[in-house]
């Protein structure tokens, strides 16, 4: 403790500085205090005075009062007298109390006397006098004696002046008091002004002598702490016994610890740069040995690997060794000091010099022995992997072991590592190899698959083309137009048209299953409501469920959204499920298709009270080409494709498709869709078309149409011309529309159509995509290009089921074949109606106008315009359109006055309108226009993909 110097000499200085400032504290507080007293003495004498000029106003002012009310005899006056009189002893008493002087103290009984016996001898008489207690006769007797002894005895002028020389007296000392009071206060500066300055200039000295010993010796210690900094760790010099001295021994002892601990992560750090940088054996053997015999400073080293296989330690690197007949190159475990370090797994120090001569060291120009040999195991994970031998002339210290002990595992990671490494490359370019075996054979699949690809849809093909018309000639046999036929006949040609479409669903199903298999099934957003999709698979299974007498009934949820997806693909998911449901329930059974909306997914189940499914088999329904009876005697019959293929849609649109079921019971399947479809990478939607597909074998055309000469045309006639390279379809379709009114022209290849569309100009074009020569996309390219050909509509009748593609190059409709008598009219009928009537597009912005009218001309659509709801009305008055696009925000009449109008009148609430507008509208006017309109687009997000759809369902919805 009383080592610590610097501690007391802080202590002694500060201490003699706080005597200093208690002395000088002490000094100017009693200086203090005698001028308080001072003060406190002039300020009693202030009120002293003050008390003392009152009474010497009493000794003025109650002989006043007498002789006024002597003159005056006015009472008032006597009040006053009298009352001064009972004052004044209460007044004398009071400031005789106040007086420290004694001497004052007698003046002041002396004026109290005589002012006691002015009023007794004078006063009181004096009243009596004047109130007339005595008598007329005596009156004047009593007043000359009253004057006379008043001019006597002077009572009052004696007490007058008695008082006026206590006040100067009084007054006298006051101004001595203050006089000394300031004399004190000066001097009292004067003092503190002394003691400041000499108390600042101890404390500087002090200060200065104190720093002096406290910032030298931290000089020193901020030196040795940027050598530290520097990696310089350099021993300070002390000579002092005090704090400071133990701290520069404490300080010098981190910087030996701090100097051990760099030189570990020095060597750690090179070991591991080393090790890093060198990705073969040999490199990490040869340099790892290198560096350290350098940081251990040995004279010799060589490192041994292990060989489980064989059980041997061998040299793998050398270090300044001999290559005489002393050193070994192997050792088997056990085997010398090598040997033993292997078994022991623990490092040995030998220090004889005879046993280190195995390990001598070769300086070039002799040959010494080591004074000390170790042995450290290379360990990995307390497997062997080798031993270090290490040869000194001098004893490892235990920074050296140090350095060793965290080097060894490293270097025991590296050569696993690197060992690993090469037979990782080994292995690779074995796999390799195997890799470009199996990409050979991978090759070889994708061209084999190919084949396959194109082999089912050239063959489908070939095989829907004879099935088109054995369907379609069928289909007019059987029907009321046909010949007519006996009852067994049309039994015989029914069971031709049920297998024929039976045939053509399972071509359908293959085709589908290979189109999905491939990648290449593309997918076609329309938005519609789930009750529309719902009713229209409903309507389609509708007669195989009534032949059965099954009763179906339909669930519909509340709040269900509007569904933007594919919606052929979810309809013939939903018509699978039915026929399903039809085929296995029996008659009199019941069906029910319900729907919900479970966030974030349409639900839509189909439920029967068929045979069921038994557990075991739920997953088998969902496996392609498997049923779950596959007997040769199976009541059931199909291919097993049906619900693979519809699950496999439900995935490809974002969904999956469920079952639950129990024998005897009855099925449900349910068909989970989201709202809106988002696509993927792999998946072709109708904002971006898939190209056509590759065209097929060319077949021989059946009949080549030469240079045709147009027949006679009547007036008002409906014409169709049907473009396709099969003669029986042309029949087929000609069957179908002359008994319904119409004239049916064909053409066996695209260019004789092309011809024919030119010179007849019919009212609707059948066309078939896949034709010899020039396919049915390239022949719509060119109908539309051509401004004779460009506004007529052309339907595609086809197998080819690319429906984006066919409405992005101005289709307005797709036919799949073999069609439906019914479907055909339809279609026909109404792509013939669009002819006669026009699009009105009602917009105030010029620039948008013509777009529209660019954009629907393009597409075959006639044309008209207005740029106010007033004019718009005005033109619908002279032709009603087939639809209107229009904009909300117009002058003179805006869009929704329109709207209201269009619905309020009975001839043209039916017409179809798509608001096309750029404002921002509110959740009131949105409900509002969903009651009154078809659809909506801004035109922020208007394209003409969008615009044509939206188009195609108005068009659709009104006819």
């Amino acid at each position: 403790m009383f080592r610590k110097k610097v501690y007391f000499k802080v202590l002694g200085y500060f201490g003699f500085l706080l005597i200093v400032l208690l002395a000088m504290t002490w000094i100017v507080t009693s200086r203090q205090l005698r001028i308080e007293n001072e003060y406190r003495s002039s300020s009693s004498e202030v009120q002293f005075l003050n008390r003392l000029e009152e009474l010497r106003a009493n000794l003025v002012d109650i002989p006043e009062y007498l002789d006024q009310y002597s003159k005056s005899r006015h009472p008032q006056y006597k009040d006053l007298f009298l009352n001064g009189l009972k004052i004044f002893p209460l007044l004398i008493d009071d400031i005789k109390n106040s007086a420290v002087d004694s001497l004052v103290t007698n003046d002041l009984d002396q004026v109290e006397s005589l002012f006691f016996e002015w009023t007794t001898y004078i006063g009181e008489v004096r009243i009596k006098v004047i109130d007339g207690h005595i008598g007329k006769d005596s009156i004047a007797l009593m007043t000359s004696d009253l004057d006379k002894l008043e001019t006597e005895k002077n009572y009052l002028s004696q007490a007058r002046l008695i008082t006026a020389t206590i006040y100067e007296k009084i007054l006298f000392s006051q101004s001595q008091r203050i006089d000394y009071a300031r004399k004190l206060g000066s001097e009292l500066t004067r003092f503190i002004i002394y003691i400041n300055i000499l108390f600042a200039f101890f404390a500087i000295a002090l200060g200065f002598v104190l720093s002096r010993s406290i910032t030298q010796p931290l000089d020193q210690l901020r030196e040795g702490a940027r050598n530290i900094m520097e990696s310089k760790f350099v021993t300070l010099d002390f000579q002092r016994v005090d704090e400071f001295g133990q701290l520069a021994g404490e300080f010098n002892n981190m910087s030996n610890m701090l100097n051990e601990n760099y030189t570990r992560v020095k060597g750690y750090s090179d070991m591991m740069t080393t090790l890093n940088r060198n990705n073969t054996f040999s490199g990490v053997v040869t340099e790892s040995l290198d560096l350290l015999c350098q940081q251990t400073r040995s004279g010799t080293g060589a490192l041994y690997i292990y060989h489980k296989d064989i059980n041997k330690l061998s040299a793998a690197g050398k270090f300044a060794m001999s290559n005489d007949d002393r050193s070994q190159n192997s050792f088997a475990i056990g085997e010398g000091v090598v040997g033993e370090c292997a078994r022991l797994k623990k490092s040995l120090e030998i220090s004889d010099a005879t046993l280190n001569s195995n390990f001598p060291i070769d300086t070039g120009i002799h040959t010494s022995v080591p004074a000390y040999t170790y042995a450290f195991p290379i360990l990995f994970q307390e497997n062997l992997i080798g031993v270090l031998v290490l040869g000194s002339m001098q004893q490892f210290t235990r920074l050296t072991r140090d350095l060793l002990e965290s080097s060894l595992p490293q270097i025991g990671v590296a050569i696993t590592n690197v060992q690993n490494y090469e037979a990782t490359q080994e292995l690779s370019r074995e796999i390799s190899k195997k890799h470009d075996e199996l990409n050979t054979k991978t090759q070889e699949l994708e061209k084999a698959y190919r084949v396959k690809s194109d082999f089912l849809s050239n063959m489908s093909h070939e095989l829907r083309t004879p099935l088109n018309s054995i369907i379609g000639f069928s289909s007019i046999l059987l029907s009321d137009n046909g010949d007519p036929l006996t009852d067994d006949q049309r039994k015989a040609m029914g069971k031709v048209l049920k297998n024929g479409k039976h045939l053509l669903q399972l071509i359908n199903d293959i085709l589908d299953f290979s189109k999905i298999e491939s990648g290449r099934m593309h997918v076609s957003i329309e938005t519609e409501s789930v009750e529309e999709v719902v009713n229209g698979a409903v309507m389609t299974a509708e007669s195989l469920i009534r032949q059965k007498n099954i009763k179906l009934n339909t669930e519909l949820g509340a709040d269900l959204p509007m569904i933007s997806s594919d919606m052929l693909k979810i309809k013939q998911i939903l018509v699978n499920l039915l026929s399903n449901a039809a085929k296995f329930t029996d008659e009199n059974g019941t069906i029910i298709i319900s729907a919900r909306f479970e966030a974030p997914m349409v639900k839509i189940s189909v439920i029967d009270s068929g045979i069921g499914i038994e557990a075991k088999n739920l997953a088998r329904v969902f496996e392609e080409f498997s049923q779950i009876d596959s007997s040769h005697s199976r009541k059931y019959q199909g291919t097993g494709l049906g619900l693979p293929i519809a699950r496999r849609l439900a995935q490809l649109l974002g969904g999956d498709l469920t079952v639950e079921s129990m024998v005897g019971r009855g099925s449900t399947f349910t068909l989970s869709i989201p709202p809106i479809y988002k696509s993927n990478d792999n998946t072709d939607v109708v904002n971006q078309p898939a190209p056509p597909p590759p065209k097929p074998i060319e077949l021989p055309v059946v009949q080549s149409i030469k240079q045709l000469e147009i027949p006679f045309i009547k007036s008002g006639e409906m014409r169709v011309l049907c473009i396709d390279d099969e003669p029986d379809v042309i029949e087929i379709l000609r069957n179908y529309l002359v008994p319904e009114g119409f004239t049916v022209f064909g053409a066996n290849s695209g260019d004789d159509g092309i011809k024919l569309a030119e010179q007849l100009q019919p009212s609707v074009i059948t066309l078939d995509i896949m034709m010899p020569k020039k396919d049915g996309w390239q022949v719509l390219r060119e109908l539309k290009a051509n401004p004779l050909t460009q506004n007529i509509p052309v339907l595609i009748h086809s197998m080819v089921d690319n429906i984006p593609l066919a409405y992005s190059l101005g289709a307005i409709d797709y036919l799949p074949k073999p069609a439906d008598v019914t479907l055909v009219l339809k279609m026909v009928r109404k792509a013939a109606s669009i002819d006669d009537k026009y699009i009105l597009v009602v917009d105030d912005d010029d620039d948008f106008r013509s777009l529209m009218v660019k954009v629907l001309k393009d597409g075959g659509f006639s044309v008209q315009t207005a740029n106010n709801g007033q004019v718009a009305l005005s033109k619908i008055e002279s032709g009603k359109p087939s639809l209107i696009l229009l904009d909300l925000s117009m002058p003179v009449m805006d869009g929704f006055e329109m709207l209201r109008r269009l619905k309020q009148s009975e001839q043209l609430r039916s017409i179809p309108v798509i608001i096309l507008t750029g404002i921002d509208l509110t959740e009131t006017q949105i409900s509002e226009i969903d009651k009154l309109t078809i659809d909506l687009i801004q035109k922020r997000d208007y394209s003409s993909d969008t615009l044509a759809t939206a188009i195609r369902q108005a068009i659709n919805s009104a006819s």
